[in-house]
C-alpha cells in the first residue's frame, strides 16, 4: 500500500517548467546537429548506395523529395522548440521524427542518437503535461508559474546520471589512468 501511494505521489509531483525549458534549449540544437549527420546517410540509402537494413520489411525506401520534406519538418520543429514556440506541439513532433528516423533503418542507430531520442521523448512527455503553456492563475506574465510533470524530468536526470556514471567507471583501468593510448 505504501509503495503504490509513494508511486502515485511521484507521478503526481509537478515541477516548474523552467527546467524543461532549459533542457529544450540544449536538446533542440543537438537535434539540428543530428539532422546534419542523418541526411547524408538517408540520401545514400535513397540512391541505393548501401544495403538497406530496415527493422520492418514493409518500410519503403525514402525518395529525395521525402528526405527534403522530412528534413524541413525536422529543422522547423527543432527551431520552434529552440525558440519556445508552441513547445506542446514542436517538442513531441521532434521526438516522433527522431523515433521514426531511429527505427527506419538499423544503420542509423548510434548511441548518441538513441540517447537524444530518449531524452526528447521524455521532454515531450513533460511538455504534454504542461497545461497548454499558460501560467497558473496569479503567476507572473513571464510564465514562471507554469508547471510540468516531474517524473519525465526525474527519468531524464536518472538516464544522464547513469550514462556519466558508467562512462566514469569504464575509465577506472590501468591504461586510462596511466594515460596510454
Amino acid at each position: 500500500m505504501r509503495v503504490s501511494r509513494a508511486l502515485r505521489g511521484l507521478l503526481a509531483r509537478r515541477q516548474l517548467a523552467g527546467k524543461a525549458d532549459s533542457l529544450r534549449l540544449v536538446l533542440a540544437p543537438l537535434a539540428l546537429l543530428q539532422l546534419a549527420e542523418l541526411v547524408p546517410v538517408l540520401e545514400e540509402l535513397s540512391r541505393g548506395g548501401g544495403i538497406r537494413t530496415p527493422y520492418l520489411t514493409v518500410t519503403p525506401p525514402l525518395s529525395e523529395p521525402w528526405i527534403i520534406a522530412l528534413s524541413g519538418l525536422w529543422a522547423a520543429a527543432a527551431l520552434a522548440s529552440l525558440l519556445g514556440w508552441r513547445p506542446r506541439i514542436s517538442v513531441p513532433l521532434l521526438a516522433l521524427l527522431h523515433l521514426g528516423a531511429l527505427l527506419y533503418d538499423r544503420q542509423l542507430y548510434s548511441n548518441h542518437f538513441f540517447l537524444l531520442t530518449l531524452l526528447l521523448l521524455l521532454l515531450a512527455a513533460a511538455e504534454l503535461t504542461s497545461g497548454g503553456g499558460r501560467p497558473k492563475a496569479g503567476a507572473s506574465p513571464s510564465g514562471e508559474g507554469r508547471t510540468v510533470a516531474g517524473w519525465p524530468l526525474l527519468l531524464m536526470r536518472t538516464q544522464l546520471t547513469s550514462v556519466y556514471l558508467f562512462a566514469g567507471l569504464s575509465k577506472i583501468n590501468p591504461d586510462f589512468l596511466a594515460g596510454r593510448v
